[in-house]
């Protein structure tokens, strides 16, 4: 549920949903989903790669923080990898 509020409630939770995460007590894969989330809303590059908004039927990703280690961060937290050449991006 947090995660779908606005990024001041996303940011009064985020150290603690991130602890969690590392004590093992929520899912990284879940966690970084929001980590993105967050991530996007402030603007800057996210870490894995879970955000985009569809344009012309296509996925277009917010940017993301040094993409040729993006496959490597998602498969510590359990995401699929993406297939960079075939990435769309736009800023904000």
């Amino acid at each position: 549920l947090i995660s779908s509020y606005d990024l001041s409630i996303k940011e009064k939770y985020y150290d603690l949903i991130v602890s969690a995460s590392d004590n093992g007590v929520l899912s990284k894969r879940d966690v970084s989903f929001f980590i993105d989330k967050v991530k996007v809303g402030r603007k800057e590059p996210q870490i894995y790669g879970t955000q985009f908004r569809w344009k012309n039927d296509n996925p277009v990703y917010y940017p993301i923080e040094a993409p040729e280690k993006l496959n490597e961060r998602r498969r510590v937290v359990g995401l699929d990898e993406l297939e960079l050449l075939d990435l769309k991006f736009e800023g904000y």
